[in-house]
């Protein structure tokens, strides 16, 4: 409805995105704001990717691979940084047995690790897609009962190698894990958490420790020097586990009780690697635009409805937020029927900041609630035109209610 006419790009990230997407078949650039639906629009771009026999590279990222079609080099050419240690092969595959003690499709006990054993099937390699915009190159590879299809993707102007993995999973009583190698030197590592991140060893220096041979993160997964850091992003899988100087990715599992057919059938899943500078920033938004992927919308056109006869002119904007440590968590009516806007937004880095809440309309009122939205309980925040100011402590999850003018 908000489309109208023509067609456009939905974007329910919270900031603005720059992205090379696929429309009608075709790599297209887009930009468009935070949380927002603008006007479909392809933009030029000074990046290409080029695709040669077992090499990929933009103009931020480039990678090799071997006949076998294991990675053998990742170089963040901005930082003059080879992400793979020496020697080292990225993003493979293994398989351990996988026989908990009790509780066989909770537990998972510390050897299954251990007992991983690199699969190193013959692999069929083909070009997907070769440039200028996209590049990907897809290796599938065969063991047991199952398949993989592990593609590599780079896009132009883009720091995020996307390892996506078609996944036919008919294995019992095995692990399935993606191991990435990182040549970086760090103590802990950051995993996200519901509106956060904790640290986490890398070490096994105690029997805590040690204990925490996998362990649960959301979204991504940063190992960071002062200065440079890679993170381990996904789009729906949760364990990790940290250590050995790598971060490996719990793929499948394969239990027999209490379901004996549990997880088995085709899966489809992405691990990207994203090599970034000081911060979190960008994992943030990478982390974000990974799970919430672009969305190309028609309008409604000239038929009945309220979108019939409208042009989308420019970015149509639900709200806004200035900081990109800054994330909105949810926009929702009030729940008494009020009228009032509810936005739930937090601060993700782990930082102290102050941000202001931008808005489509001028602001009558504006207050700080709690998460029951209950204005007895909520204080006033300083109101100006169509912006509400607000300051944030390190994690803070707040609930903001405004009242349009």
């Amino acid at each position: 409805r908000i489309v109208g006419t023509g067609v456009a790009v939905a974007n329910a990230a919270t900031h603005a995105r720059d992205e090379i997407i696929t429309v009608d078949g075709a790599p297209t650039r887009v930009q468009v704001p935070g949380l927002s639906v603008a006007p479909l629009v392809a933009s030029e771009i000074d990046d290409t990717v080029v695709v040669e026999p077992n090499r990929m590279r933009n103009g931020v990222l480039s990678l090799a691979w071997d006949d076998s079609g294991f990675l053998t080099s990742i170089v963040d050419t901005r930082h003059d940084r080879e992400l793979l240690p020496e020697g080292a092969h990225g993003a493979v595959l293994e398989l351990a047995p996988d026989h908990p003690v009790e509780y066989d499709a909770w537990d998972l006990e510390h050897w299954a690790h251990r007992l991983a054993e690199r699969i190193t099937t013959p692999a069929t390699i083909e070009g997907v897609e070769s440039g200028p915009l996209v590049g990907a190159v897809r290796v599938t590879r065969a063991f047991g009962s199952s398949k993989v299809a592990q593609t590599y993707r780079l896009r132009a102007g883009s720091a995020r190698l996307d390892i996506e993995l078609a996944i036919d999973w008919h294995e019992d009583e095995k692990i399935l894990t993606l191991d990435v190698p990182l040549a970086l030197r760090a103590d802990t590592a950051r995993c996200e958490i519901q509106f956060g991140h904790v640290s986490r060893p890398t070490h096994t220096n105690t029997s805590w420790d040690a204990a925490k041979f996998e362990v649960p993160a959301h979204r991504w997964v940063d190992v960071s020097e002062p200065s440079f850091g890679v993170a381990v992003l996904n789009d729906g899988r949760y364990g990790h586990a940290l250590g050995d100087g790598a971060v490996r990715v719990t793929l499948q599992r394969a239990p027999q009780y209490p379901a004996p057919q549990a997880d088995r059938g085709h899966h489809e899943v992405t691990i990207s690697v994203l090599p970034h500078g000081p911060g979190l920033h960008d994992v943030l938004h990478e982390a974000e635009c990974l799970n919430l992927p672009l969305v190309v919308a028609t309008g409604e056109g000239a038929g009945e409805g309220s979108g019939a006869g409208l042009v989308l002119h420019g970015p149509v904007a639900v709200v806004g937020v200035d900081h990109p440590g800054v994330l909105v968590s949810a926009v929702k009516r009030a729940d008494d029927d009020s009228g009032d806007l509810v936005v739930r937004l937090w601060e993700a880095a782990g930082d102290h900041c102050r941000t202001a809440l931008r808005l489509a309309h001028p602001v009558a009122q504006a207050w700080r609630a709690n998460l029951l939205e209950d204005l007895a309980a909520a204080s006033p925040l300083p109101v100006d035109g169509g912006s509400v100011p607000i300051e944030l402590a390190p994690f803070e999850l707040i609930t903001v209610r405004v009242q349009p003018a």
